[in-house]
């Protein structure tokens, strides 16, 4: 039988990554080649979790790109903006050994879709929604 307890049980450790100088650009790319929705923000030196980078904010950014210069100067657009203009700093975080039933009711109250995973300052880990969702079908399938 399946036993998660903490957050530290399900997280994902294997974590994209980018730093406050890189650009919109690349963090669209990271987005698309890794085919995920959200990048940590860490510092390069010494790993501290500095924020989110979203794919919605990515998105908005880029329609207002569009609407005022045009599509034409998308990615140059991109290019000429820094994360750490955009990054959302997250007050949010749990530690890896944070209940798993805690990381869950974060999820539904917040309608959140990840939850960085922070021991002190640095990040260890990320949690998304749909890592719950591959549990509750893990457990479900071990009740069948």
């Amino acid at each position: 039988m399946t036993t998660y307890t903490k957050t530290a049980d399900l997280m994902v450790t294997d974590m994209v990554t980018l730093t406050p100088e890189d650009n919109l650009a690349s963090a669209r790319e990271v987005m698309k080649q890794y085919s995920i929705r959200h990048v940590p923000v860490v510092d390069p030196l010494n790993g501290n979790f500095l924020g989110l980078i979203s794919q919605r904010t990515i998105l908005k950014e880029a329609f207002d790109i569009a609407n005022k210069f045009g599509i034409q100067e998308l990615e140059y657009q991109e290019k000429k903006r820094k994360i750490v203009d955009f990054m959302a700093p997250v007050d949010n975080t749990v530690t890896s050994d944070t209940p798993l039933l805690e990381a869950g009711e974060h999820f539904i109250k917040t309608k959140h879709g990840c939850l960085p995973v922070v021991d002190g300052n640095r990040l260890v880990g990320i949690i998304t929604s749909s890592d719950f969702v591959k549990l509750s079908v893990a457990l479900l399938r071990e009740r069948t």
